[in-house]
């Protein structure tokens, strides 16, 4: 629209200055016609730089306004709770010399903790942790919640709440003064700080909250998810007390936001291997369509790149992300050397058969189903998170202590060892009469060495390890489950 206005305005000065010149005849006139004449060649000289610079403009004012909103809640956050008065123009000023997606609450947040003096840098994650936390208890939207959860695990995992250092104690100090709503550097004592992260971690993150609740090793913790998940999506571990609702819940939330967002078609030709503008295409989820040979196309389409793009919700206009994101990084002797089209793709109602993933018989066919849910946002849920995180207090953990296999004791197993473990373990607990996790450090290494070579030799294909191997694996096992007692009767 304003590029219109721009270009009727245009045409109207050019207008008026030919017709004034077209009545200047007189030789004593010719200053004017060669003043209107370089008046005229600078309009359309200055049109297309005068345009980009209103676009510009409106681009960095939307940049602006979206960031001072992010500011403005943090800035209020660190009031109550430290007394810090976050200067939000000078904050602002510096985020804008950053490439850090300003459309994240969360990276808002943390760039901004670099600008917040005065403290350690422990202290300083206590804050932004605490802060993320507040976003989490008043936030109502899904999608964000659970985003929100994933940067509170990468602290959690930053600090060491098995051994409760003083760094440790220091983040559970700070959120036990959030959740009693008083100013974070108060001094606490007499804390249960085991007691207390228990509580801490089983609201943000159930997975890591079952970890610690089990006393894993660190290393062990990854391993531990991984089996979680796989357990949740075979239909292993029973989650029949899951709240029903939550996947409406999810879906209604997904289907609003597919509503009310657009995705980018992007077709292109050489220009899109330009590093930057690979770049800014990465930086966005995206699917990239496999180069097929076309059928009732035209020949030529077999030559073009082919993605769609889902940028943030407050970057739906797909002529701003040209303009800003795409056109600056062009080279200028390369204009000529290929093109790149983005296309608006509103977001539409998505249909199915089956309609859910219940019945399908493969597991990699059930997590295909499920990811098809991202084609319309963009958004991808870890769905077995959100199962654990909406069992809350239900969750039986004697339950899981049965059910857990005991790879979670040894962690960097390739995937097929993992899977072959998983598969066979109901089976080789009741061999062996194990009742809880802990059980395994009561078993001979031995006869354990034996069932798994009894195992892999009746796969009917080629051996996954040699005997040898199996007796080293099973040594590790009864070793760490060893530990894992002597953790569990420390409780």
């Amino acid at each position: 629209m304003i590029k219109l206005i721009i270009k009727i305005i245009g045409a109207i000065l050019v207008g008026i200055a030919t017709f004034i010149g077209g009545e200047l005849t007189s030789p004593k006139d010719d200053v004017y016609i060669k003043a209107l004449a370089i008046f005229t060649a600078t309009l359309f000289l200055f049109f297309d730089p005068i345009f980009e610079f209103i676009e510009s403009w409106k681009i960095k004012k939307k940049e602006s306004k979206i960031i001072q909103n992010h500011l403005q809640i943090l800035k209020k956050f660190l009031s109550k709770f430290i007394e810090y008065k976050l200067d939000i123009k000078s904050t602002q000023n510096e985020l804008k010399k950053t490439e850090c997606d300003f459309n994240k609450r969360e990276i808002i947040f943390l760039k901004s903790m670099e600008y917040v003096h005065g403290y350690s840098q422990v202290e300083l994650d206590a804050i932004y942790l605490t802060a993320i936390c507040h976003e989490i208890d008043t936030d109502k939207n899904l999608l964000n919640v659970d985003r929100y959860k994933n940067v509170v695990a990468t602290i959690f995992e930053k600090y060491n709440f098995f051994e409760m250092d003083n760094d440790a104690k220091r983040i559970v100090d700070f959120y036990y003064n959030y959740k009693n709503n008083i100013k974070l550097t108060t001094v606490v004592t007499n804390l249960d700080y085991k007691s207390e992260t228990n509580l801490f971690t089983e609201k943000y993150n159930k997975t890591y909250n079952l970890t610690f609740r089990l006393k894993l090793e660190k290393d062990q913790a990854e391993e531990f998810r991984t089996t979680l998940a796989i357990l949740i999506s075979s239909g292993k571990l029973n989650i029949k007390q899951i709240e029903k609702n939550l996947q409406e819940k999810i879906n209604t939330q997904l289907a609003n936001r597919a509503k009310n967002s657009k995705a980018f078609l992007v077709l292109a030709n050489r220009f899109h291997k330009i590093d930057k503008v690979e770049e800014v295409l990465n930086k966005f989820p995206n699917v990239i369509f496999p180069l097929k040979k076309p059928t009732e196309l035209p020949e030529s389409i077999k030559y073009l790149h082919t993605r769609i793009v889902y940028p943030p919700e407050n970057y739906q206009n797909a002529s701003e992300f040209l303009n800003s994101e795409i056109k600056p990084f062009i080279p200028s002797e390369k204009v000529n050397d290929g093109f790149i089209a983005i296309i608006p793709i509103e977001g539409t109602e998505l249909y199915s058969f089956p309609e859910n993933a219940d019945n399908i018989k493969y597991s990699y066919m059930k997590d295909g189903f499920e990811s098809i849910t991202a084609l319309k946002t963009g958004v991808s849920l870890n769905m077995s998170e959100l199962y654990i995180e909406s069992m809350q207090n239900e969750i039986n953990i004697d339950e899981i202590l049965s059910t857990i296999p005991f790879n979670i004791f040894v962690p960097g197993l390739s995937t097929g060892i993992r899977s072959l473990i998983i598969t066979n373990y109901e089976d080789i607990k009741r061999k062996f009469n194990i009742t809880r996790l802990a059980d395994w450090s009561n078993i001979n290494v031995d006869e354990l060495k034996t069932q798994f070579i009894e195992i892999d030799e009746a796969r009917e294909k080629k051996r996954l390890y040699k005997d040898e191997n199996w007796g080293k694996l099973a040594k590790q096992i009864i070793e760490q489950a060893k530990k894992h007692q002597q953790a569990i009767d420390k409780k």
